[in-house]
Order: structure tokens, then C-alpha cells, then sequence
């Protein structure tokens, strides 16, 4: 079994901006995105509605999901080598 912790989501903002696209409702957008992302009434509502609206075929709207796992004591960024020597 694999123990997960300090986990991260990442790309709320893109998310919800693209969520708004089919609609032209970037204007009712209520959530706002600082050190911690803040998901207000509007966008929550629209994403539980779309949420339960069924599968991508149906809705005619493709989910996206990815999982990035780094071990214990990996950098978040991986290392350059700009002006290394051979």
C-alpha cells in the first residue's frame, strides 16, 4: 500500500475559467484565488451541476485528471544543469 500526504491541487482558476467557457459566463464567476484558492457560491454550483450532468459523451465535455507523485525529499522542480561541466 502507498502512503499519500501533503497533497496539492493545482489549476483551480483554469479550471473554472474553462468550465465558464461553453456558457460566456466569465462574468459570474465569484471565486478568487490568492495563497489558498477560494471557491465561492457560483462557480460551486456550477461545478456540482456538471458534475452530476453524466459522461463526457453526453455532456459533450472532456474532464481532465493527473497525478504527479514525487518521493519523499524530491525537489519540486527538477534540476538544472545550465553551465555544468562534462
Amino acid at each position: 500500500m502507498i502512503k499519500i500526504e501533503n497533497v496539492k491541487v493545482c489549476g483551480w482558476e483554469p479550471a473554472i475559467r474553462g468550465m465558464r467557457n461553453s456558457w460566456n459566463s466569465w462574468g459570474k464567476s465569484d471565486s478568487y484565488f490568492s495563497v489558498v484558492p477560494c471557491i465561492a457560491a457560483n462557480d460551486l454550483e456550477l461545478m456540482m451541476r456538471l458534475a452530476k450532468s453524466g459522461s463526457p459523451p453526453r455532456t459533450g465535455r472532456i474532464r481532465n485528471r493527473s497525478l504527479r507523485i514525487q518521493r519523499p525529499g524530491q525537489n519540486d522542480r527538477p534540476q538544472t544543469t545550465k553551465g555544468a561541466k562534462p
